[in-house]
């Protein structure tokens, strides 16, 4: 199950427990800590998906089998033909089919690199920060957008001028950053209420 699963509580709680003796944490703030931990599963997440991701795009898309002695393949023995099984399950060929018929809808891709919002959000931040201290004011801050919008915008290529501070984007997602703009206008006054809470 280890290949064909994601991994459960009781095998994160060791794993943790196992990054905790090999690396030290300098600080007493619980909060912090907490944040760290739940990046780091996160993290571990990605990585792990991606490792199975590679591991049949590698082999059992090629039907060839991983030489099991080699030091990156050593553990891999007693899971990989239940492993196998799985990739090549009429579920899973549903699922690999789904996905790809999604991706395929997707019209407007993040722009964020290899770690996400974990490393952009900074680099917002801090370019919103310097033009704040030349004294141009982002139309982000000047009509108080709040961060999911920000995000959003930032996320899909969008940004501000760095000398007007007015929005800017690209054709690309000019049609979603205008619909933003104008949903935003219609929360401010009434006619539209987002929703906040847990879709059913």
């Amino acid at each position: 199950m280890l290949l064909t699963s994601a991994l459960s509580p009781i095998m994160i709680r060791p794993t943790w427990t196992d990054i905790g003796r090999h690396f030290t944490f300098d600080t007493n703030n619980d909060e912090l800590k907490e944040r760290i931990r739940e990046w780091t599963m996160k993290k571990m997440a990605t990585l792990f998906h991606s490792w199975k991701k590679n591991l049949y795009t590698k082999f059992v898309k090629k039907n060839v089998m991983p030489i099991f002695s080699t030091k990156a393949y050593v553990k891999l023995r007693p899971f990989w033909d239940e492993f196998v099984q799985y990739k090549t399950s009429k579920q899973s060929e549903a699922i690999i089919r789904r996905n790809k018929e999604n991706a395929a809808k997707k019209k407007y891709h993040h722009h964020l690199g290899s770690c996400g919002y974990m490393s952009a959000i900074p680099k917002w931040e801090r370019m919103e920060r310097e033009m704040m201290a030349r004294g141009v004011v982002p139309q982000t801050i000047r009509e108080n957008w709040g961060e999911h919008s920000k995000q959003s915008l930032y996320g899909r290529g969008g940004t501000v001028d760095p000398v007007t501070g007015l929005l800017d984007w690209g054709p690309e997602i000019s049609r979603a950053a205008e619909r933003l703009v104008h949903a935003r206008v219609d929360v401010a006054s009434g006619l539209l209420t987002p929703f906040l809470g847990t879709r059913p």
